[in-house]
C-alpha cells in the first residue's frame, strides 16, 4: 500500500468505516481543495520553504522515470541529474494527469486536470503559474521546443519571453544562461521554464551517447535516418509546411519505425538504447545549466524541479509510444530541490497538479495571485515528513482513463476504444488484474462520482470546513 489503508473493510475494500473527521477528509479529497489541515494531535512539521527564491521548471518530454539512475536505472543517462537529486526530494510516485503533451502542461501550470482546464490557454478564469509569479515581480522567461507547448497555445500567458527555438545548441542554452546573467545582474528572481522534445521519439541520438549502450545497432539506426530524410523531403517537395509538416512527418514515419520494432525484438532494445542516449546528452546540456547557477552563486537560492508530461512505452504493453495510461507512461520523474533542506525520498503517489500550489507555497506566493481553485495538493507537508490527504489520482489520454483509489490502491482502468474495463491491484504489481464485475463497476462509478464533483465544485465546502476549523 502506498497510503494507510486502516478501516478498509475485509469484504469490500471499497466501504470504510469513516469517522466524522474521516468524512471531512473524504469531501476534502472529492473537492480536490488543496488546505492544509490542522491535527491537534501533532507537532507542525518543520517548514520546506526558500521564500523569494528563483525557480527552474525543466520538463523532458516523454521522459520515463525508471531510466534515470536516480530512480534505480542500471545504465548511466542522466549523472548530471542524480547529483542534484542526491540532496533533493525525489518522488517515487508521481502521476501525470494526460499522457499527452497539451493537457499534461495545462496541468503543470494550472493545478487543474484536463477535464477542468479542456486546454484552454488566456483565461480570466485560470491564471497560469509565470503569470502568478511575474506578478510576484519575477522576471519570466523560457526555452523550451516549441510545438504542444507554443505560446500561441496559450503557454506563453505570463513570460516576458517565450522562446520556441532548435534544441540542445548552444543557442539555446546561450538563450537561457542570458536571462539568468541579466536576473542576477538586477538583483532580481527569475522563473525559468525549460523544455525539450529532445528525449522523444524519432529517437536519433548521436552515435557518441547512443553507441555507449551495447544493443545500439548502426545498420538499423542508418536506415531510419535516411527514411526520415526521405520523408521529410518528399513532403517539403509537395509544399506542406507547418504544423501539417510536423504531423504527417512523424505518422508516415511512425508506421515505418514500429512496425519494424513490432518484428524484432532486437530493434526494441535498439531503439531503447536511442532513447537513453538522448537522456545522456539531455543530462550533458543540463549540466550546464546547473554548473551556471553554482558558478554564479544562486544554486542555493534556487528551486529546482525537474519532472516530465508523461512517459514512454517500449511494448510494456503491447504498444509504442505514449498512448495509453499504463504506469510506464502516466508515471514520471519528480524531483524538487529546495536549497538548505536535506530532502529524502518520498512514496506516496502525488500528482503533476500539485506543482503549482507547491511552488507557490515553497517561495511565498499567496494563493490570491491565483483565479482558480487548485485541483492538486501542497506537497510541502509531505517534504516535511508529515502525512497529507490525497484520496485518488486521475490520468486521462483522450477517452482512456486509468483513476487510482489511494486508500485501497485499486486502478480503474477503461479504454472504450478496445473495450476494456478492469480493475489492478497496484500492492501486488501493475500486472494483478482483479477478475471481479463488480469491483470493476464501484470503482468506475466512484471514477464518476469524483470527476463529477471536481467538475461542478464550490465554494460552500469549503467555506463550510474553514468554518468548522479545519483548515488554517
Amino acid at each position: 500500500m502506498k497510503d494507510s489503508d486502516a478501516g478498509t473493510s475485509a469484504d469490500n475494500p471499497l466501504s470504510m468505516d469513516w469517522s466524522s473527521v474521516a468524512v471531512v477528509l473524504l469531501l476534502l479529497a472529492l473537492a480536490g481543495t488543496t488546505a492544509t489541515l490542522i491535527s491537534p494531535f501533532e507537532e507542525p512539521a518543520a517548514a520546506v520553504a526558500c521564500p523569494n527564491c528563483s525557480v527552474v521548471l525543466i520538463s523532458l518530454d516523454a521522459l520515463r522515470a525508471d531510466h534515470l539512475g536516480a530512480y534505480g536505472y542500471n545504465r548511466n543517462t542522466s549523472p548530471a541529474i542524480d547529483r542534484v537529486a542526491a540532496d533533493s526530494f525525489i518522488f517515487d510516485n508521481a502521476i501525470v494527469q494526460s499522457t499527452y503533451t497539451l493537457p499534461s502542461h495545462f496541468s503543470i501550470f494550472t493545478s487543474l486536470y484536463p477535464f477542468q482546464h479542456r486546454n484552454r490557454g488566456f483565461s480570466e478564469n485560470v491564471t497560469m503559474l509565470a503569470e502568478a509569479l511575474n506578478a510576484e515581480g519575477y522576471h519570466t522567461f523560457s526555452v523550451n521546443g516549441g510545438g504542444n507547448v507554443r505560446g500561441g497555445l496559450g503557454f506563453s500567458a505570463g513570460f516576458e519571453e517565450y522562446n520556441a527555438t532548435e534544441e540542445l545548441t548552444d543557442d539555446q542554452f546561450r538563450k537561457a544562461f542570458n536571462h539568468i546573467n541579466t536576473s542576477i545582474r538586477r538583483g532580481e528572481k527569475f522563473f525559468l521554464f525549460y523544455h525539450t522534445y529532445y528525449i522523444h521519439d524519432p529517437y536519433i541520438a548521436p552515435p557518441a551517447y547512443a553507441s555507449r549502450f551495447d544493443v545500439y545497432n548502426a545498420t538499423f539506426q542508418q536506415q531510419a535516418e535516411d527514411r526520415w530524410n526521405t520523408i521529410y523531403a518528399n513532403l517539403t517537395d509537395a509544399n506542406v509546411t507547418g504544423q501539417k509538416l510536423t504531423n504527417t512527418l512523424y505518422a508516415q514515419f511512425r508506421e515505418y519505425y514500429f512496425d519494424k520494432l513490432a518484428s524484432d525484438p532486437k530493434l526494441v532494445a535498439h531503439a531503447t538504447a536511442e532513447y537513453d542516449g538522448s537522456i545522456r546528452r539531455t543530462d550533458r546540456f543540463l549540466q550546464r545549466l546547473f554548473r551556471l547557477l553554482k558558478q554564479r552563486n544562486v544554486y542555493n537560492n534556487t528551486v529546482i524541479i525537474l519532472t516530465a508530461d508523461h512517459g514512454e512505452e517500449f511494448g510494456d504493453h503491447g504498444g509504442w509510444l505514449h498512448r495509453d495510461v499504463h504506469r510506464e507512461i502516466r508515471r514520471v520523474p519528480l524531483i524538487i530541490h529546495v536549497p538548505n533542506t536535506d530532502g529524502r525520498r518520498i512514496d506516496q503517489r502525488v500528482e503533476s497538479i500539485d506543482l503549482v500550489p507547491t511552488i507557490a507555497e515553497i517561495v511565498g506566493v499567496p494563493r490570491s495571485r491565483f483565479a482558480q481553485t487548485f485541483s492538486g495538493t501542497v506537497l510541502t507537508p509531505l517534504m516535511a515528513g508529515s502525512d497529507i490527504q490525497k484520496g485518488f489520482t486521475i490520468t486521462q489520454r483522450n477517452r482512456k482513463v486509468a483513476f487510482i483509489n489511494l486508500s485501497t490502491d485499486l486502478a480503474y482502468y477503461h479504454n472504450p476504444t478496445e473495450d476494456v474495463e478492469a480493475v489492478y491491484n497496484l500492492s501486488a504489481g501493475e500486472e494483478n488484474r482483479l477478475i471481479n464485475g463488480s469491483l470493476v463497476n464501484q470503482l468506475a462509478a466512484q471514477y464518476q462520482r469524483v470527476r463529477s464533483n471536481i467538475s461542478g465544485r464550490t465554494s460552500q465546502l469549503e467555506e463550510k470546513l474553514t468554518n468548522l476549523g479545519y483548515f488554517q
